[in-house]
């Protein structure tokens, strides 16, 4: 397993555990979920609109956008615009 941030011990663990404080504070992860729950919902719109056309789509390139684009949003501050396109045939 390792010796991550659980099994760690000692001054390792303390040393890890403040490393990753900021990022599980209570306004971070409240504004984390939210992002999260509005690419989710995006994300369920844009395939609405493939179902409705009844069109055959790659779900593993919207997947992998959307992934990219909800790590790359609050880390790198970019937003990427065609994170949500889908290729139908």
């Amino acid at each position: 397993m390792g010796t991550g941030l659980i099994p760690a011990d000692g001054e390792v663990w303390r040393a890890r555990r403040r490393a990753i404080v900021p990022a599980l504070h209570k306004k971070y992860v409240a504004s984390m979920v939210g992002m999260f729950s509005q690419s989710a919902l995006h994300g369920c719109k844009t395939l609405d609109r493939v179902s409705e056309r009844r069109s055959e789509t790659c779900v593993r390139h919207m997947a992998t956008s959307i992934s990219l684009c909800m790590v790359a949003q609050p880390s790198l501050h970019v937003h990427i615009p065609h994170a949500y396109t889908l290729h139908t045939s």
